[in-house]
């Protein structure tokens, strides 16, 4: 039975975050992977797909209707159009057993903290969530997470549902050893 990982990226981006994140995508492919992720043919997003196609793997895109009416996708891969932006995350959480976040912006927190949110109500069973803090671009957020349980808005436990990985190796290290 195949393992299914959700990617949070960002549709854009600078290209120094291309490569670490299209080698994820390639060694989650290797490690038996299969991927879901938001659907674009741009940016991490892009750098993502294009990676996973190259490396053999099955990745499913899941596009907004506005987005998808764009052309911004590859082809050749399978891609679900919703409606609604629930619609589309209910496909990632149908699907996913682990959750990565990689470098992306106000989509990918929205996917994150809804994941978070989930899991924290009870509403989705505890699976990996693992964010790559490459060269620190998440430290204000594990920031955030610090002051939140210093000023007793979420208990320890809470903040560490979240693993954060500076390097590409351990981001798979964390997602292979969460799920074996």
């Amino acid at each position: 039975m195949s393992k299914t990982v959700c990617i949070f990226a960002g549709a854009r981006g600078k290209d120094y975050l291309f490569n670490d994140c299209a080698w994820i995508a390639t060694e989650l492919v290797k490690t038996g992977w299969d991927l879901i992720y938001g659907g674009s043919s741009k940016g991490v997003m892009g750098a993502v797909c294009k990676a996973t196609v190259e490396a053999g793997g099955k990745i499913t895109g899941v596009l907004p209707r506005k987005v998808y009416e764009l052309n911004h996708y590859d082809k050749s891969i399978e891609m679900l159009v919703a409606d609604t932006m629930a619609e589309r995350k209910s496909h990632f959480w149908d699907k996913s057993d682990a959750f990565i976040c990689l470098p992306g912006s106000y989509g990918s927190m929205d996917e994150l903290f809804e994941v978070l949110t989930l899991t924290k109500l009870g509403y989705m069973p505890p699976k990996p969530i693992v964010i790559f803090n490459k060269d620190g671009f998440y430290n204000p957020l594990i920031d955030l997470f610090d002051n939140m349980v210093s000023h007793g808005l979420m208990p320890d436990d809470r903040a560490g549902l979240v693993k954060f990985c500076s390097t590409p190796w351990m981001v798979l290290d964390e997602v292979n050893k969460e799920t074996t």
